[in-house]
């Protein structure tokens, strides 16, 4: 399950953002923490050359030191879009299924760029109804069922 970046890349722990920690809650209180991996969509590497944007939850480290606010600008939604894609294919080759949930412009533009040249089923894409907090906290606890749902298939 890939989010967005938050604030803890500069400690190297996406643990201490909100979002995650709703995520990591739900995914325990459906007692599917230990069969879902968690990781993010960061522009980090994008800007400074530190491999794809999709930094799994063991892979913090790598973008350890570094903060930087994922401000929309349309002139790097293209590069942006190639270094998430090369993170989703990464992906691919790891889990049978990422779901990707984000609220943040940037990342939404730049992922659906990257899953047009994919073309692959088994990325799944959700976006909350507005890109604001309550809703993708709503958002993502509705995406943790939909896990839960599948693994029990």
């Amino acid at each position: 399950m890939l989010l967005p970046c938050n604030r803890g890349a500069k400690i190297g722990d996406y643990f201490v953002g909100v979002y995650w920690r709703v995520a990591v809650r739900w995914l325990e209180k459906l007692g599917i923490r230990s069969h879902v991996v968690l990781g993010a969509v960061d522009c980090i590497p994008h800007k400074y050359g530190l491999g794809d944007c999709g930094v799994l939850e063991w892979e913090m480290s790598r973008v350890r030191g570094y903060d930087v606010y994922p401000s929309y600008d349309p002139m790097i939604v293209d590069g942006l879009s190639r270094c998430v894609e090369a993170g989703l294919r990464r992906c691919l080759s790891l889990f049978d299924r990422i779901y990707v949930v984000l609220n943040v412009r940037l990342y939404q533009e730049a992922v659906k760029l990257a899953l047009g040249r994919i073309n692959d089923e088994r990325i799944l894409f959700f976006r909350p109804e507005r890109n604001m907090p309550g809703y993708m906290n709503r958002k993502i606890i509705e995406v943790v069922r939909r896990i839960a749902r599948d693994i029990e298939l």
